[in-house]
């Protein structure tokens, strides 16, 4: 008796044990899953915060973008739409002058007058040249200022420097040759300018100086036929290089 007793307590006992079994697992199971879908809920939630957040940061930004662009679309309007006008206006001038200044002497030819009338006539044409040499340099000393656009400016140094060498200045010619090409990099027309004003000024300088000039003008008119080969027939006939017809450099170049 007291052994089937025994029996029934352990089985009992096994009964209670594996039910107890059964539901505490079951309720660990159901608590891991809602402890996963909280973690899940709660990552999903920290996500979209920082999503929030960033792109409260991009519509910050491109609000503040949209602000710079109206202030600078403001500034444009009240300063740098009339200056770049001016410049341009400018340099339109300078050219016009200069053209002018070119036809009236091809019309008055003043090597064919007698000296007195070619006086006056040679008068006159500088005269043009320095009416549009004012109009280039307002426009040149406003190169440091923000906004004026650099081929405004390298078109104005290019200009002056034609002038300087009507003028027979090749040096001055050359300097503004230079500094168009700083303004504008890519003007090729400025690097066969740097050529021609090295040419020109090579005729005036020691021999050993010339030498100099006439290297730099073969490396500057290299450069030039290198980005644009029509320079290559240019300066065959341009008179600027008159002076290096029989330089082996040169011809090498051109041939």
């Amino acid at each position: 008796m007291m052994k089937e007793s025994y029996d029934k307590l352990f089985s009992l006992i096994a009964a209670f044990g594996a039910l107890l079994a059964f539901f505490g697992f079951k309720g660990i199971e159901t608590f891991m899953a809602a402890r996963a879908k909280a973690e899940e809920t709660l990552a999903k939630a920290q996500e979209a915060v920082a999503q929030a957040n960033d792109a409260k940061r991009q519509a910050d930004a491109a609000k503040s973008e949209a602000e710079k662009t109206v202030r600078d679309l403001e500034d444009f309007v009240r300063v740098r739409y009339s200056r770049d006008n001016n410049a341009e206006g400018n340099v339109a001038h300078g050219i016009v002058l200069r053209e002018i200044a070119d036809v009236y002497k091809d019309v008055m030819r003043p090597e064919t007058c007698d000296s007195s009338e070619a006086e006056r006539v040679m008068s006159v044409y500088h005269q043009y040249l320095h009416e549009s040499a004012t109009y280039l340099e307002r426009v040149v000393e406003l190169e440091r200022e923000e906004g004026i656009d650099k081929r405004v400016v390298s078109r104005a140094y290019g200009t002056l420097g034609n002038i300087n060498n009507r003028l027979g200045k090749p040096e001055k010619a050359l300097e503004c040759a230079q500094k168009a090409l700083r303004a504008a990099p890519d003007d090729h027309s400025a690097q066969y300018n740097v050529a021609c004003y090295h040419a020109r000024v090579s005729t005036s300088v020691g021999r050993r100086a010339a030498e100099q000039q006439r290297s730099a003008a073969v490396s500057a008119l290299e450069l030039a036929i290198g980005k644009d080969r029509k320079y290559r027939k240019m300066a065959v006939e341009d008179p600027d290089f008159a002076s290096m017809r029989d330089d082996p450099d040169f011809k090498r170049l051109v041939s």
